[in-house]
């Protein structure tokens, strides 16, 4: 009798070890690190948010990776304020830095249009920063320890218009 009860409590042990594995298999498992945007696409959309079409809204407006690999977008900045060019630039490292990733871009190319007011008054988006950076200058960054402001003199294009500086 005694040999049987030990031989039962053995096994109920060893049934509640056995579950309790395979509940933690189960949670850790089914924990998964959040997904990160699937294509460049959706990471210039992330950084930059979403423009509605036919709008004027802030935002990616247009966004594709062409047959020579340039991930080209193109957005619109809400409000030109003086803090409008490093925002900017922090928004381009994030897009820099995580862009090239993906094996299909080379080449990244940004156009952001800003509100400017014209002469009469009147507010119309016009471009006011293009900046392009390649692969082989982005290989040479370490986007760890880098500084936004040094943008301009890592990238291969970088054009202000001066109303935005």
């Amino acid at each position: 009798m005694r040999k049987s009860r030990m031989a039962h409590l053995s096994l109920i042990s060893l049934l509640l070890v056995t579950a309790v594995m395979v509940a933690c298999v189960m949670v850790v498992g089914c924990r998964r690190a959040p997904a990160g945007p699937a294509t460049p696409e959706e990471l210039a959309i992330a950084v930059f948010g979403a423009g509605r079409p036919d709008t004027q809204d802030p935002g990616v407006y247009q966004v594709e990776v062409d047959a020579s690999g340039q991930l080209r977008v193109m957005c619109r900045f809400a409000v030109l304020t003086p803090d409008a060019l490093s925002q900017c630039r922090a928004k381009l490292v994030e897009l820099f830095r995580e862009g090239f990733k993906f094996e299909s871009v080379d080449s990244i190319y940004v156009q952001m249009d800003f509100p400017f007011r014209d002469e009469a008054g009147k507010m119309t988006l016009e471009k006011g920063l293009t900046v392009r950076l390649g692969r082989i200058k982005n290989s040479q960054i370490d986007w760890a320890v880098f500084n936004a402001r040094d943008l301009p003199n890592v990238c291969d294009e970088w054009w202000v218009d001066p109303r935005v500086q």
